[in-house]
């Protein structure tokens, strides 16, 4: 088990080196939201965007039947996001082969969710990404495809959220032996899933900046706590580590919420959108500790890893913590 955990920290190691020129963008790609409610009268289209300061990226919805070619009927815009409403009287409710694209979105590296609710009260759902930017209105009829769409959005960020995995890293550094690990694991995941089933139903209600900046501390003192455990000292953390990772999953679980509520998302949409984007946090976190020891395991065999490497990947991780914890106290302020 001691060389499991010295090729294990030097894997690590690498993985840090590898994604440190990337790491400051960790929850940037956040997805724009169209919303299209027709009501037997009028169509009401919404479109929210989600922007950093002053900048947004240049992407705007077109429908083929020239709905909101016009100027929108309101627009507002705030530090979080960019709205614009078109509010178009009709007595033809039916969207069927309406073609719904989204310009520049091919340009980007984000997504953008698509809902449509007929009069009937029945919707569609749809997630455009860079390759897909375009969808034909075939039915009124609700579909499965969102929900699967959702996790994918999920699975994506939480490969793609290098916070969460080198918090998940140092957790495989800290805890020896399967089962414990296994018991650990499951307490991150439980703790990131109260906060967001809070977030779904109301309950929290938190500045994003904050759990971001709590996040990169989170990180860095389960670093910390890695560097003790090498050398030889006896950490709460160290012993009890599963609740270590529970309390601090219930900042990430702030984390992964916010980085779909930030969008601007309708309340009664969040339920439907975070149930899929959880599913696919789950599955991808799953996937990244599945193949980490099965590299681990392979490495073991092939390679005989000095003593003193043990502590290269738990400095790394802390100062990329510490690199996150300065750039967003100082995005912050």
């Amino acid at each position: 088990m001691e060389e499991f955990h010295r090729a294990l920290l030097v894997i690590t190691a690498v993985a840090v080196l590898a994604v440190a020129p990337r790491g400051a963008a960790a929850h940037e790609v956040r997805p724009a939201y169209l919303e299209i409610v027709l009501t037997g009268r009028e169509a009401v289209i919404l479109w929210k965007q989600p922007v950093a300061g002053e900048f947004a990226l240049p992407l705007s919805p077109v429908l083929s039947n020239g709905w909101i070619a016009g100027p929108p009927s309101r627009a507002l815009a705030s530090d979080a996001d960019f709205l614009k409403e078109w509010r178009v009287p009709t007595s033809n409710a039916d969207i069927a082969g309406v073609t719904i694209s989204i310009d520049g979105l091919d340009r980007s590296i984000t997504d953008v969710l698509v809902k449509i609710t007929h009069t009937s009260g029945q919707s569609i759902t749809r997630v455009l990404r860079p390759g897909a930017s375009s969808f034909l209105v075939e039915s009124d009829g609700s579909s499965p495809e969102g929900l699967l769409e959702t996790i994918r959005i999920g699975v994506e960020h939480i490969l793609t959220g290098y916070d969460h995995l080198l918090f998940i890293s140092a957790l495989m550094l800290l805890v020896r032996g399967l089962r414990r690990l296994a018991w650990t694991i499951t307490a991150f995941t439980l703790g990131h899933s109260v906060t967001l089933a809070a977030a779904v139903l109301g309950y929290v209600n938190v500045n994003p900046a904050m759990v971001e900046i709590l996040i990169a501390l989170s990180v860095l003192i389960l670093a910390v706590e890695v560097v003790y455990a090498i050398t030889g000292r006896n950490t709460f953390a160290s012993r009890q580590p599963w609740l270590v990772a529970g309390g601090f999953g219930l900042l990430h679980g702030l984390g992964f919420a916010g980085s779909l509520t930030r969008a601007g998302l309708p309340n009664e949409d969040v339920a439907s959108v975070l149930f899929g984007f959880n599913i696919g946090v789950e599955i991808g976190q799953l996937t990244f500790v599945v193949i980490a020891l099965t590299v681990v395991w392979a490495a073991r065999r092939l390679f005989a890893f000095p003593l003193r490497a043990a502590l290269i990947p738990a400095y790394a991780i802390g100062a990329m913590a510490a690199y996150w914890l300065i750039e967003r106290v100082a995005d912050a302020s």
